[in-house]
């Protein structure tokens, strides 16, 4: 992520509770990025296949489709590609080991928010 004044970048929040979409939304563009939000996995899949992004931050826990069921779909759609977009997971119900599982299912990093 850049400081204020820096490159824009375009962001794909997954997140479903509609609280930590605002404050995330927020945060970012007041930050000068760019913002689409999907409410789980399966959005977030479309949205990933029909627009670039440069950071995708994954909540863990969604209805319909996870962020794991949901990092492991674009995992494996990039295979062919020589390009790996970062994954953020993002998680509120943190508890130990959840960034080791969150790294073995391909995401690049872990937030607890």
């Amino acid at each position: 992520m850049t400081e204020p004044g820096g490159p824009a970048v375009r962001v794909l929040l997954v997140e479903d509770g509609l609280v930590n979409q605002r404050l995330a939304v927020g945060i970012l563009k007041r930050a000068g990025h760019h913002v689409t939000v999907a409410e789980n996995g399966d959005i977030a899949i479309r949205c990933w296949e029909e627009q670039p992004f440069d950071i995708i931050f994954m909540d863990v826990q969604m209805p319909v489709m996870d962020g794991f069921e949901a990092t492991a779909v674009i995992r494996q759609r990039e295979a062919a590609s020589a390009k790996r977009i970062p994954i953020i997971a993002m998680t509120a119900a943190a508890m130990q080991g959840d960034k080791e599982c969150c790294l073995t299912a391909g995401m690049d990093d872990y937030v607890k928010v």
